[in-house]
C-alpha cells in the first residue's frame, strides 16, 4: 500500500476487485472465506487510508435465486439465493462492502460465465470434451433440457468494467448490475449446437431421473474416476437463470457485443485444429488419440509417426459395451429367477423345451454341492456375476482401456474366464446330471456371447496390440520383444484347466473334498494373475507359488506309488504355475501402442 501511495498519491479513481476463490470439487473449503470474504475486507480497510472514488467487485449472477415460474426474468430486485460455496462467498463479500466500504463508491457486477475464443470456461468445455469424445454420458442429463443460464464473452466482461469506472460519477452508494449476453441457450439448444459444429448433426440428449444420475455419479467417483460431475451437481440442474440486464445497460451505458451462438463455431474450430493445445488451455488432460475420434490431425509433428500404432477402432466404445450389459442384465433376470427356485421362493421354473428336466437340474447333487460350499445356490451366484458384467460395463469412460486398465481387468475376470467355465459346465449338464435346462442353455450362450463382445478391449489392455494381429504377438513372445503380460495369460489359461479337471478327471461320491481342491486352486490363481495387472497389487502373482507348493506337495504325496491322472494332473500344473508365477509383469504399463504414441510426442 506504501508503494501505491507514492504512485498514485494518495488518490484512487477506481479500484478493479477480481480476487476470489473459485473450486467446482464441491467440498468445504476455508479459501472461500479467507479470500474472497475476509480478501475483500482487508483490501477495504486498506482503501480508507485513500481518496477513493469508486470499488468494482467482481460477483457473480449465481447469487440469484433460480426462476422458478415459466417466463419469469431475473433482475436486480429478485431474490438472492446462494446454492453452494461460491455463491454464498460472493453474497458475504457484498455484505462486507457494504459495511466497510465507508464512503467509497461500490458497485458489484453480477457477472455471467465468462468465455472466449479459446473457451476458458469450465462448464462449457467439460461439455464440449464429453461431446468431442463420444462420451456415453454426454447424450444423458438429469435436468429439464430447456433450462439453462447465460455467459458473456470475456470482452463484453472487460467493456462492462471499463464503462463502470468511466460512469463512476454517476453511481452512488452500493450498486448491484447483472452483466450477462441478451441470448440464453438452454442445455439442449447448447448440446445441439456443439453438435451440428463437431458432427454435422443435432446431439441427442434424454433427461433421466435425478436418483439415476447422482447414484452413477457417486460409483465412478467412487471407483477412482477424476469425473467432472459431482452428485452434489446434479441438484442444480434444473437451475434457469433468464436474466434481465436492461439496469446494467442503462447505467452504464453499454452492451453485450458478443453472442456464445457466434462465438462457438470458431471455438470449436480451434479445437478440431489443435486438440492438444485446446485441451491444454481448458484444463483437460490429453484429447483423445484414437483414430475414430480424433478429428484433425494434431498441429505439432510427432517424431518418428511410424512407431505409433493407431488402432482402427476404440475397443472401449459404448458401441461395444452396451450389448454387453443388455445381454448381462437378460442373463441376470433368468439367473435370478432360477434361483427364487432354489431358495423355494418360487415353485417351479418354466421350461418350454424340456420340461421338467429343468427341475431336475436345478435339485441336482452338483447343485447341491455347490449350494453347500458356496452357501447359496449356483443360480444365484451366475446372477451375481452377470450383474458384475453390468456394472463393470458400464464403469469408465471410452478411454479406460488406456487410462483405467484394473477397470477392463475386472471386466475381464467377470465376463471371459468365468464365462467359459461357465459355459462349458453347463453345457456339459447333459451328460453329468442327466437332464437338461433351457434357461441355463440360454445363460451359456449369453455368457459365450458375452466373451465375444469383450475380449477385444481385454486383449488391447492385456497385450497392446489390435485382434488381428495376433500373430505379430505371439511372435513377440517367442522372440523375447514383447512387454505384454505373457505369463498372467499363461497363468489364467492354467486356472481355467484347474476348474474344468473335475469333469474330466471323475471322482466318486466319497471323494467330495478332494473334487474341490482343483476349482479353489483354479480361481485363486485367476484372482491373483489378473490382480497382479492392477499398478499398486502388481507383485500379486508371486502369491502364486504358494498355490503351485500346495498342488505340487498335495499331488506328490497322493500319487505315492500309484499312477493316478488325477493327481498328476495337479502335480504337472503345480510345477507349471510356479515356473510362470516368478516370471515379472508388465501389467502395470499402458499398451504397447499408447506407450509408443506418448514417447513419440514427448520426443517431438
Amino acid at each position: 500500500m506504501s508503494q501505491l501511495r507514492e504512485t498514485a498519491g494518495g488518490r484512487i479513481a477506481s479500484v478493479v476487485h477480481l480476487a476470489a476463490y473459485y473450486d467446482f470439487a464441491g467440498e468445504p473449503s476455508p479459501l472461500y472465506q479467507e479470500l474472497t470474504v475476509e480478501g475483500t475486507q482487508r483490501l477495504l480497510d486498506q482503501l480508507q487510508r485513500f481518496e477513493v472514488g469508486q470499488f468494482v467487485f467482481s460477483s457473480s449472477m449465481l447469487v440469484m435465486k433460480p426462476a422458478e415460474e415459466e417466463g419469469a426474468r431475473i433482475d436486480e430486485n429478485s431474490p438472492t439465493e446462494a446454492s453452494w460455496d461460491y455463491p454464498e462467498s460472493k453474497l458475504d463479500a457484498e455484505r462486507v462492502i457494504r459495511q466497510h466500504r465507508g464512503e467509497i463508491a461500490a458497485v458489484s457486477l453480477r457477472i455471467a460465465g465468462a468465455y472466449d475464443e479459446d473457451c476458458n470456461s469450465i462448464p462449457i468445455a467439460q461439455q464440449i470434451k464429453r461431446i468431442y469424445e463420444r462420451d456415453f454420458e454426454s447424450h444423458f442429463f438429469p435436468g429439464d433440457l430447456s433450462r439453462g443460464q447465460p455467459f458473456i464473452h470475456l470482452d463484453d466482461v472487460a467493456s462492462s468494467i471499463s464503462c463502470a469506472i468511466e460512469k463512476r460519477a454517476q453511481l452512488e452508494g452500493f450498486t448491484a448490475l447483472l452483466v450477462a449476453e441478451d441470448e440464453l441457450l438452454s442445455y439442449g439448444e447448447l448440446q445441439d449446437c456443439i453438435g451440428k459444429q463437431l458432427y454435422g448433426r443435432e446431439w441427442t440428449t434424454v433427461r433421466i431421473p435425478e436418483v439415476v444420475a447422482r447414484a452413477g455419479s457417486w460409483v465412478k467417483n467412487a471407483l477412482g474416476e477424476d469425473e467432472f460431475i459431482k452428485p452434489w451437481m446434479i441438484e442444480m440442474a434444473d437451475d434457469h437463470y433468464p436474466l434481465d440486464c436492461s439496469l446494467a445497460k442503462r447505467s452504464l451505458d453499454w452492451s453485450p457485443k458478443r453472442r456464445l451462438s457466434e462465438t462457438l463455431p470458431e471455438m470449436l474450430r480451434r479445437l478440431k485444429e489443435d486438440p492438444a493445445r485446446w485441451y491444454e488451455i481448458n484444463g483437460l488432460g490429453e484429447p483423445p488419440t484414437l483414430k475414430d475420434e480424433i478429428h484433425s490431425p494434431p498441429a505439432r509433428p510427432v517424431a518418428d509417426v511410424a512407431s505409433v500404432h493407431y488402432f482402427g477402432h476404440n475397443p472401449s466404445a459404448w458401441s461395444q459395451r452396451i450389448p454387453v450389459c443388455v445381454l448381462a442384465g437378460v442373463a441376470f433376470a433368468i439367473a435370478a429367477y432360477m434361483s427364487l427356485y432354489q431358495w423355494r421362493l418360487i415353485p417351479g421354473v418354466w421350461d418350454p423345451v424340456f420340461g421338467k428336466q429343468t427341475l431336475d437340474v436345478l435339485d441336482s447333487e452338483v447343485a447341491g454341492q455347490m449350494h453347500n460350499w458356496f452357501r447359496t445356490p449356483d443360480a444365484a451366484i451366475g446372477a451375481l456375476a452377470y450383474l458384475g458384467d453390468v456394472i463393470f460395463g458400464l464403469a469408465g469412460s471410452t478411454r479406460r482401456w488406456q487410462y483405467r486398465p484394473w477397470m477392463v481387468v475386472l471386466f475381464g475376470i467377470d465376463v471371459i474366464p468365468l464365462g467359459i467355465v461357465s459355459s462349458v459346465l453347463i453345457f456339459m449338464q447333459g451328460w453329468v446330471v442327466g437332464a437338461w435346462c433351457f434357461p441355463c442353455l440360454i445363460t451359456a450362450v449369453i455368457s459365450l456371447t458375452l466373451v465375444y463382445f469383450a475380449y477385444d478391449e481385454v486383449w488391447k489392455a492385456f497385450w497392446g496390440y489390435p485382434s488381428d494381429a495376433a500373430e505379430e504377438s505371439a511372435q513377440a513372445i517367442v522372440t523375447g520383444r514383447s512387454n505384454a503380460m505373457w505369463a498372467r495369460t499363461v497363468e489364467v489359461m492354467l486356472a481355467c484347466w484347474l476348474v474344468m479337471s473335475p469333469l474330466v478327471f471323475h471322482r466318486g461320491a466319497a471323494e467330495t473334498l478332494q473334487w474341490g481342491i482343483e476349482p479353489i486352486a483354479g480361481l485363486v490363481v485367476l484372482l491373483l494373475a489378473l490382480t497382479a495387472c492392477y499398478r499398486p497389487l502388481r507383485g500379486a502373482h508371486l502369491a502364486i507359488l504358494a498355490v503351485a507348493a500346495w498342488l505340487v506337495i498335495d499331488g506328490y504325496l497322493a500319487v505315492g506309488g500309484q499312477v493316478d491322472p488325477r493327481d498328476q494332473n495337479r502335480l504337472i500344473v503345480g510345477l507349471l504355475l510356479a515356473m510362470f508365477a516368478i516370471c515379472p509383469s508388465e501389467g502395470s504399463k499402458p499398451p504397447v501402442g499408447w506407450r509408443a504414441f506418448r514417447e513419440g510426442v514427448a520426443s517431438s
